[in-house]
């Protein structure tokens, strides 16, 4: 009662309109309630900005009648520095001004210390930007540093070879290169003086887009249902040994996410390949070489605190499946070979146009189409791969019409389809044994061979099967020549 009435007297000297405002007087509560009570809110509130623990600026939190909003510039920007996804930084970004409740809205953990005069934003790791790391060494540092190649520059390599059971020879090849045009050539010669000439080319390379340039003797690449050949004549071929430190084939990847900063070890078959100091978020891991049949691929996470957690999964080989965006190609036009003894016969009655082009269209689908064709027969094939992961199938088929009359005008032609069929299913050996490889080869149809090879340093068991189909022929009208 006492402090109450000491109360009261203050308030009546240092304000005494307050106890005389009505003709009533205050009660002791009223007049405690009107001394104590809260004070306005200030309108600006500076803050210093947390994220993640991490003091990263300041900002000024402004209170309006629909909520506590912030300058957007600022906080974007540090939430950009700190791996914020770009999805949600550009829905943010559509006014100046960034309310708390639209962050919150976005799934970030923000908090508002008046006390401390700070504000934390935290950002979950589901949230923050995808971070790729490459397994793959790419070009090694010694690359530039190495010798170039001169502007002009060649050898010249002969060996001879003597018996007494046997004719003796000589054969040589040499290589000029002048200004990266590169011509190679080689031959032999018997005691007889019998001379044979080899391949005689001239070639160009282009690194930067991988292609080469040819003219002269060389082998067109076969496919499945179409095998090669040499011939004369030029043409241009996507070589991507001219880039040997990049992958064309799908790689292993893997997409994981991190609480915490971890030491993230990759392992292969159980081999380490190698360890990444990573920090909180998205991180997706790829290039990791992937060896015959599948491979049992493991990551071991180790955060600071010493916690481990391991993650399993198995990847299959490729085979023979091309990277998203890879395009291999090749176009020549020429004359076949017919003969390679002595100084090398062709056939000059009969010019022919060689195309092949297979590009990756996904990481499990990769297309492939070839033409071949001279006067008298033409040659169009398709094929697709397909990866699954279960195993790899690819589907070839070829078109070919040629005339039916072996001389005179090609009045009639016949028409031959053939398909194949190739398949790799890979699953677990239930022994850990050894490896079944069954192999069909690509032979004439309806004859099925079988060649049945044993491997025991594969813990996994790979079923390799294909077939050739060959439909009835069938003779189509055609126009004389």
């Amino acid at each position: 009662m006492c402090r109450r009435l000491l109360i009261a007297t203050f308030i009546s000297l240092v304000c005494p309109t307050s106890l005389h405002a009505e003709d009533a007087p205050l009660s002791d509560d009223e007049v405690f309630a009107q001394v104590f009570s809260k004070r306005p809110v200030a309108a600006h509130l500076p803050l210093a900005l947390e994220i993640d623990g991490k003091q990263v600026g300041s900002v000024v939190l402004l209170r309006v009648p629909t909520g506590d909003e912030l300058d957007s510039v600022p906080v974007l920007a540090a939430l950009a520095d700190a791996r914020l996804d770009a999805a949600i930084l550009a829905r943010l970004s559509t006014r100046s001004r960034v309310s708390l409740a639209s962050l919150r809205s976005e799934g970030l953990v923000v908090a508002v210390d008046e006390q401390r005069l700070s504000l934390s934003i935290a950002i979950p790791g589901t949230l923050m930007r995808k971070t790729t790391h490459s397994l793959s060494s790419g070009v090694p540092e010694e690359a530039a540093t190495a010798v170039r190649p001169s502007a002009v520059s060649g050898y010249v390599n002969t060996f001879v070879h003597a018996a007494t059971d046997r004719a003796s020879s000589l054969r040589a090849d040499g290589v000029v290169n002048v200004n990266d045009w590169v011509l190679s050539a080689r031959g032999d010669v018997t005691e007889q003086a019998i001379a044979r000439r080899g391949d005689v080319l001239l070639s160009h390379d282009e690194p930067s887009e991988a292609l080469r340039y040819l003219a002269g003797d060389f082998a067109v690449s076969g496919t499945v249902l179409q095998p090669g050949y040499p011939m004369l004549g030029i043409g241009v071929t996507r070589n991507f040994s001219l880039q040997p430190y990049r992958r064309i084939q799908p790689v292993g990847s893997y997409e994981l996410v991190l609480d915490s900063p971890s030491r993230v070890t990759f392992l292969v078959d159980g081999a380490p390949v190698q360890t990444l100091e990573l920090p909180a978020g998205r991180h997706d891991i790829r290039d990791f070489a992937i060896g015959g049949g599948i491979a049992d691929v493991e990551l071991v996470i180790q955060d600071a605190s010493g916690h481990e957690r391991r993650m399993r999964f198995s990847s299959i080989n490729p085979g023979d499946l091309l990277a998203p965006g890879i395009v291999q190609v090749s176009v020549g036009a020429g004359f076949p070979l017919t003969s390679d003894v002595g100084f090398r016969e062709y056939a000059w009655e009969r010019p022919l146009l060689t195309a092949r082009r297979r590009w990756g269209v996904s990481n499990r689908m990769t297309l492939g189409v070839s033409a071949d064709g001279d006067l008298d027969r033409q040659t169009l094939g398709g094929s697709v791969a397909l990866g699954s992961p279960v195993g790899n199938l690819s589907l070839d088929t070829v078109v070919s019409a040629r005339c039916a009359s072996a001389s005179g005008p090609c009045d009639q032609r016949t028409v031959r389809l053939r398909t194949g069929v190739a398949g790799r299913i890979l699953h677990d050996a239930h022994d850990r044994g050894a490896a079944l490889h069954a192999l069909v080869p690509k032979r004439r149809c309806p004859r099925r061979d079988r060649q049945i090879q044993r491997r025991s340093h594969r813990p996994r068991r790979t079923l390799a099967v294909s077939s050739q189909l060959l439909a009835r022929e069938r003779a189509l009208p055609g126009r004389s020549r």
